[in-house]
């Protein structure tokens, strides 16, 4: 009698012992798949991240070069406008001179007439 208690209970305990190796399996098995589809999203994610990045650096590029052409062209217009206040100036000093000369002219103008009139 002993020896079939024994071997009952040592049925129950290889059952109950298989019993947890399939549930731990399963759980493995669970633990897995959850497993790959985190290092699947990863990769997705690392993946994302580098265009990302290469999408930065791209811009990033493209405003330094847009940067480096807005002050080449700032550099040009203070070249036209210093240009533009040198033939200004020069204007300005003809303008003088001939308003320099029509008062030299209006006045022997007016000596002219002064001596007609005399």
């Amino acid at each position: 009698q002993d020896l079939k208690d024994l071997q009952a209970i040592y049925d129950e305990e290889v059952d109950a012992s298989s019993k947890r190796e399939a549930k731990w399996s399963e759980e493995f098995k669970a633990l897995q798949l959850q497993l790959e589809d985190q290092t699947k999203n990863a990769n997705n994610l690392t993946s994302i991240y580098k265009t990302l990045e290469g999408e930065v650096r791209d811009q990033l590029v493209d405003g330094d070069t847009a940067v480096a052409s807005l002050k080449m062209k700032n550099k040009l217009l203070d070249y036209e406008l210093e240009d533009v206040r040198e033939q200004l100036g020069a204007k300005q000093s003809a303008c003088s001179a001939a308003e320099e000369a029509s008062c030299s002219q209006d006045s022997e103008i007016e000596n002219l007439k002064k001596q007609l009139a005399d």
